[in-house]
């Protein structure tokens, strides 16, 4: 309006200079006044003092942000931030408290074990099998109480350097059995960090006594670490062959607690040959040159990180404001929606797992309706029909296309997701026009 305004004063000085001054008076305004002029009066239209207006009313928004725990690191944030229409949430830390607590475990492949009395009770038979997983988890863990709390009577009062994950399982391992004396006598020979990429963690650990040989530790996504695993231990603490059958009831308890919203962790272990692996055996972790399969599985974790209070009217709002909340996590997808459906990211009573065989079925439903005459809007309804979850290992072979189907339904969870595909996520939307927030706790993110 205001330049439509200037434009229209400009030109109106003009055409009044053309007309009449310069036929009555020709000596008033010369050609190079009369620019002058014009050019002065459509400026004036512009106030000076906007670009200070515009500074101080972002550095007002800013400073309101502030109070709620956001800080602005350059005040053009402020005025991108009221343009978002997606947001891509990591779930770890963000939508959950990060307070993880070991609340199962799947021992073997026959004993789903839950809460207080039923590990006790495995305490008191000497579940074999038990004490290994515990054995586990208290060496495969980077995860360590303070020096000023590791003395605290009430392991629960001692604080931790660690993980959310590792922390869980480091207060489960002091729980039910001797973490202190364990590390101790088992001297750490190797270790690979957990990453994103890889999605485990491995420890090689000295054995008490000179005869025995070292142990190896793995521990991360479940279906990943039954794909190392030959065997399996049972209660009695005997290596059994891991069949597919055996494989399939695994597979289905993971799906059955990671629908509780639950994250699931495999434990498997390994001991090595003590000729070729002796104490002073030099472990290279970046060309690895030691096994990583034919492992013994242990059993499951099931950790649950509750969601945080505040996150689901938060979801709400942004929904009611016209903002995609999608999440984007290197959780399982049975976990990811699961934690999704709790925080109101998805709302549709029917979620798909992403098959090619859908974006098929839509591309043929578009020709047929095509070629029917049936509304394409009709055949678009799906999108806010039914949310929809994709594995990050789909994302490889997605074209142009894909990306558009994909990127059109309302609700999105993306889950088992690297780094790179993070970016490749927000890069789509980008290119589809959208203003997207990312957000999340992690280095990643």
């Amino acid at each position: 309006i205001i330049a439509c305004l200037a434009i229209a004063t400009g030109l109106s000085l003009f055409i009044i200079w053309l007309a009449w001054l310069r036929q009555s008076y020709p000596t008033f305004l010369s050609w190079a006044a009369i620019i002058s002029a014009v050019i002065s009066s459509i400026v004036a239209y512009v106030p000076e003092g906007l670009p200070i207006a515009v500074t101080l009313t972002l550095t007002v928004v800013a400073k309101r942000m502030a109070k709620s725990h956001v800080l602005v690191k350059n005040l053009p944030t402020v005025e991108t931030l009221g343009s978002v229409d997606v947001i891509a949430s990591d779930k770890t830390g963000t939508l959950t408290q990060n307070k993880m607590q070991v609340v199962r475990l799947f021992l073997g492949a026959e004993n789903l074990v839950e809460g207080t009395q039923g590990m006790q009770k495995l305490l008191v038979d000497k579940n074999q099998l038990f004490f290994q997983m515990v054995k586990g988890l208290s060496l495969c863990n980077r995860a360590k109480f303070t020096a000023e709390t590791e003395k605290e009577p009430h392991i629960r009062d001692r604080k931790v350097l660690g993980d959310a994950s590792d922390t869980a399982m480091l207060y489960f391992a002091a729980e039910y059995g001797n973490f202190k004396e364990t590390t101790e006598a088992h001297r750490k020979l190797c270790e690979i960090p957990f990453n994103s990429k890889n999605k485990w963690m491995l420890t090689v650990h000295s054995q008490p006594g000179d005869k025995l040989p070292p142990v190896l530790h793995m521990k991360g996504a479940a279906e990943m670490m039954l794909d190392r695993c030959k065997r399996y231990l049972n209660s009695e603490g005997n290596e059994v062959e891991l069949t597919e059958e055996v494989r399939n009831s695994i597979r289905s308890t993971q799906e059955m607690l990671g629908g509780k919203g639950e994250r699931v962790l495999a434990l498997c272990r390994k001991e090595l040959n003590a000729e070729k692996y002796p104490l002073d055996f030099k472990y290279n972790t970046e060309e690895i040159n030691f096994p990583l399969k034919g492992l013994v599985f242990l059993g499951l974790i099931s950790l649950m990180d509750p969601p945080k209070a505040e996150v689901l009217e938060a979801i709400q709002i942004c929904h009611e404001a016209g903002v995609k909340v999608m999440m984007v996590t290197g959780d399982h997808p049975t976990t990811a929606v699961a934690i999704a459906k709790q925080v109101g990211i998805i709302t549709l009573d029917k979620v798909e797992y992403f098959d090619h065989k859908m974006l098929t079925n839509y591309m043929l439903a578009l020709k047929d309706a095509d070629k029917s005459g049936v509304p394409l809007v009709q055949i678009g309804d799906e999108f806010n029909q039914k949310a929809l979850a994709v594995k990050g290992t789909d994302l490889v072979d997605f074209e142009q296309e894909t990306w558009n189907w994909v990127l059109a339904h309302k609700e999105i969870v993306f889950a088992r997701t690297l780094p790179e595909q993070k970016l490749r996520i927000v890069k789509e939307c980008q290119r589809l026009k959208s203003v997207v927030a990312v957000t999340g706790d992690g280095v990643n993110d």
